[in-house]
């Protein structure tokens, strides 16, 4: 089963990168059905979604990722989370919901405050993502 649910893994990314973004999000389907791992597929299904322009659904996969209890998830979250942090507050703030937006961004900052200095780069631009949004929200307040 372990060999069929890294097949549709691959196939799944592969599909990601070929820009078949449905393909994709079955062939990862198809992956938690060999590996019985319901969070296992879900940064690629995301990421399917995200890159289809289906924000809704992206939103939704990724929530799920970040709300299926972590128990014996370490490897995929020391992989995955940090991205799907990233993924979640740039998809909320998009859609201009700026107090879960920032949840996410200062999740990340909080994760990796003190990762390694190649990692800072994107700790930084959560920072600014939350100085940005901290702004708009005094801005909106100001000229109400």
């Amino acid at each position: 089963e372990q060999i069929r649910g890294d097949y549709h893994s691959a196939r799944g990314y592969i599909a990601l990168a070929e820009e078949r973004f449905s393909d994709a999000v079955n062939e990862f389907k198809l992956m938690d059905a060999a590996l019985g791992c319901t969070i296992c597929p879900l940064h690629g299904m995301g990421m399917a979604y995200r890159l289809a322009n289906e924000p809704d659904s992206a939103i939704a996969v990724f929530e799920r990722y970040v709300n299926t209890p972590r128990a014996g998830n370490m490897v995929l979250d020391a992989v995955w989370l940090p991205n799907v942090y990233v993924h979640l507050g740039e998809l909320y703030e998009e859609r201009g919901d700026r107090v879960r937006a920032a949840d996410y961004y200062n999740r990340l900052v909080e994760l990796w405050h003190d990762a390694d200095p190649e990692l800072q780069p994107r700790v930084e631009s959560a920072r600014r993502a939350l100085e940005r949004l901290q702004g708009e929200t005094t801005d909106s307040v100001g000229s109400g």
